[in-house]
């Protein structure tokens, strides 16, 4: 037996059977059976799109990135290699990873 109060039960305090190291939180409730119930919940009613492969849009506006990215580093005369020593490529690769429009309107 637990005292919920700490010390002997009072007023307002109840105490509870401890079974097999688990505290119920309420009359028959479980931590985890509640947390697992709202985890199915959310799970089922999720709003975002199953996405398989990237579409074809995705890949022509990474290639446009790739065209815009190249074009900007050539006007400020880096590329192919960077000031820093390291190639324009793998730097355009991982911008336009992050960000597809990233170059459209940079001026040259």
């Amino acid at each position: 037996m637990f005292g919920a109060c700490l010390g002997q039960p009072t007023e307002g305090c109840r105490t509870v059977k401890v079974v097999n190291g688990r505290m119920p939180i309420s009359s028959g409730g479980d931590v985890k059976q509640v947390l697992g119930a709202a985890l199915l919940l959310s799970w089922g009613c999720s709003s975002q799109p199953e996405t398989s492969a990237p579409s074809k849009d995705a890949s022509s506006e990474l290639a446009t990135c790739h065209r815009e990215a190249v074009a900007y580093y050539e006007a400020i005369g880096s590329y192919p290699t960077l000031s820093t020593g390291k190639p324009a490529e793998d730097l355009i690769a991982e911008k336009c990873a992050f960000n597809p429009t990233m170059f459209h309107d940079m001026p040259l």
